[in-house]
């Protein structure tokens, strides 16, 4: 008996409290059998029954009888679980244990039951409860969920099993730590500590798992039981992985920034020597071509930098008007670069003007994630990806749009390969977050998912057509609008202004090729320069002489005083002295400082040949006092 009330210490015989005995031998010996027989008849027919028995006369009591009693038995079964309760009452304790009231109890105790094995079956936490020698005694509905999910036999986690040896046999991957689960149940069972946890990986083919275990003994329980708990905390896992990712990305991004601004620099002071050199007079004809050729490979290595800082720099999504075709060309010419050799990009881009509303960086990343899958497809990185975009139009494409509507017009991008195929099990949950077929540490799960979250957001819908050992195809269709007529203009070597009259120009760039450039350009405009290549130099300037110059012109990015910083100090010396900031990144926030501090022009680092001319020209036309300061 497990438990026993005060009603039934009747049953005590020669002990006072018989729980934790055997009930038959609280009986006489002739009818122990019956006892026993009757027990195993209430199990077997999970029907009431009813015997009469006579229990043992207590020791102390020479000459106490053998008294008899009514037994009955009633039996409750759940999934994996049996509660038999057994009433006892006689003649001379009716007054003090009737029948109606260990009904009463019976009831009560089964309610209690049914509550506790609800509730541990509500729980999503894998939980088992084992005797003093790991046997498992029952299991909630996510042990047994989680069993049949694996297709773990009845037989290797189920009621009657050995958990201890279940774990002392594991092999392969994950073996270290099922030998150390062993180890702590083993510890927790002998008493050698109060419990025990361990977090452990228990990776699936299909995607990545982890868990924590905790074993804890039941308290105030004889004999002794054991709660074996196992909880996923796959998300957070998942969390903190791609938090590293984005740390990751984050440094890298950082690197690559500062790489790409020190480069930017340099093509700079390229393209502004090639504009000067073209100013030159008396030029052959094939020299200014070779000019042209320079000047055209500059630029193409500025536009890459560009791209380079856009990766690096933290981005603001902005939904709007875009040319889709100029931007997926501008993705493409970055893939070249990147893919394997043995990987062909193919692509046929129609010619016509496609227009849709998105975010620019967005599309772009939807591009880029779909053709680094497409490669990632290849066997032995060799095949062919192409991609494709084209205007199609629909009336009803179930994706939103009903029949009897205007016809859409939309953007198809199909990104295909002809690697290794996707199956139909995985075809239904390629989109969803973190789910990914790759190895552990290959991949996050999040490229598809944060595609497919782009493209509704821009309207549009993504689908996938793939067959397993052919290839795969990914279609995006995008809601085409309608936008201006843009005609590409080819860059050319700026023209050297020639307007300045002498006016004197004091010039801050720590970059002293640049510098350089920038002081010849202005000196063949027809300005006087003074060229610095610290922020600190200048002030000194500024303040042995703060009228002797008409315009300061200052890089952002310096190492010991921002541009902004040196525009606000330079005010204090010279109040109406006009400014001019170039920067390889214009924030919001750096223009709104720039305008508080009466900055007339930001120009852009990469434009700063192009637009440098008419910006000083401007500034110098229109010297406006500096805000006051309140």
């Amino acid at each position: 008996m497990a438990v026993a009330n005060d009603a039934l210490a009747l049953l005590g015989g020669e002990q006072r409290n018989p729980a934790g005995r055997l009930l038959r031998t609280c009986f006489l010996a002739e009818d122990q059998d019956h006892v026993n027989a009757a027990h195993e008849q209430a199990f077997v027919s999970k029907a009431p029954v009813v015997k009469t028995a006579r229990l043992l006369p207590m020791r102390d009591d020479a000459a106490a009888v053998a008294r008899a009693v009514q037994l009955e038995w009633a039996a409750w079964f759940g999934d994996d679980a049996c509660l038999l309760l057994v009433s006892a009452w006689d003649n001379s304790n009716r007054s003090h244990c009737t029948l109606s009231s260990i009904h009463q109890q019976m009831g009560s105790m089964r309610d209690s039951l049914d509550f506790a094995l609800s509730t541990l079956d509500g729980l999503s936490s894998h939980i088992c409860v084992v005797d003093e020698t790991a046997t498992i005694v029952w299991a909630n509905q996510a042990w047994r969920r989680f069993g049949r999910e694996n297709q773990a036999e009845p037989s290797c986690i189920g009621i009657g099993v050995n958990y201890l040896s279940i774990c002392e046999g594991a092999s392969g991957h994950g073996a270290g730590d099922a030998a150390q689960l062993a180890r702590g149940l083993r510890d927790v069972l002998q008493g050698q500590q109060a419990g025990f946890e361990m977090e452990y990986p228990c990776h699936s083919p299909t995607e990545q798992r982890w868990f924590i275990v905790n074993i804890t003994q039941v308290p105030h329980y004889d004999p002794p039981r054991y709660i074996i708990a196992h909880q996923s905390v796959t998300s957070r896992h998942l969390a903190e992985d791609q938090l590293r990712e984005a740390q990751k990305m984050e440094s890298l991004g950082t690197l690559a920034g500062g790489i790409a601004h020190d480069f930017n620099n340099i093509v700079g002071a390229i393209l502004g020597n090639v504009a000067l050199a073209r100013d030159d007079a008396g030029l052959r004809p094939e020299t200014l071509q070779k000019l042209d050729q320079i000047y055209k490979a500059g630029v193409r290595g500025r536009s890459l930098v560009q791209q380079i800082l856009n990766f690096s720099r933290p981005q603001v999504y902005e939904s709007k008007a875009w040319e889709l075709l100029p931007l997926l060309n501008e993705t493409l010419d970055l893939l070249r670069t990147t893919l394997p050799a043995g990987i062909q990009l193919e692509t046929r881009l129609e010619g016509r003007s496609l227009w849709v509303r998105a975010d620019a960086t967005q599309i772009q990343q939807v591009l880029m994630n779909l053709c680094t899958n497409a490669w990632h497809a290849m066997t032995r990185a060799v095949g062919t990806v192409q991609v494709t975009v084209s205007e199609d139009i629909r009336v009803d494409s179930g994706h939103g749009f009903s029949q009897g509507e205007v016809p859409q017009r939309l953007a198809h991008l199909c990104v295909s390969d002809n690697g290794c195929g996707i199956d139909e099990a995985t075809q239904a949950r390629i989109f969803e977050p973190f789910f990914t077929t790759k190895p552990v540490g290959k991949g996050t799960g999040l490229g598809l998912s944060v595609v497919h979250g782009i493209v509704s957001a821009a309207g549009g819908w993504i689908s996938v057509e793939s067959k397993p050992g052919v290839g795969s195809a990914f279609h995006v269709y995008l809601p085409v609008i309608d936008g201006p007529a843009e005609q590409q203009v080819e860059r050319t070597i700026p023209a050297v202004s020639h307007e300045g009259s002498g006016q004197h120009v004091l010039c801050v760039d720590d970059d002293e090729l640049m510098l350089l450039v920038i002081e010849g350009f202005l000196q063949r405009a027809g300005y006087k320069v003074t060229a610095v290549l610290r922020a600190e130099q200048a002030l000194e300037r500024l303040r042995q002489n703060p009228r002797d110059f008409d315009l300061l012109l200052t890089d952002y990015n310096m190492p010991t005083m921002s541009g902004l910083d040196l525009a606000a100090q330079a005010g204090a010396h010279a109040p109406n002295l006009p400014v001019i900031l170039s920067s390889g990144h214009i924030s919001d926030e750096m223009l709104i400082q720039a305008r508080h501090l009466g900055v007339q022009h930001v120009l852009r680092k990469e434009n700063l040949m192009e637009e440098l001319g008419a910006a000083v020209a401007f500034a110098l036309r229109n010297k406006r006092r500096r805000p006051e300061k309140r």
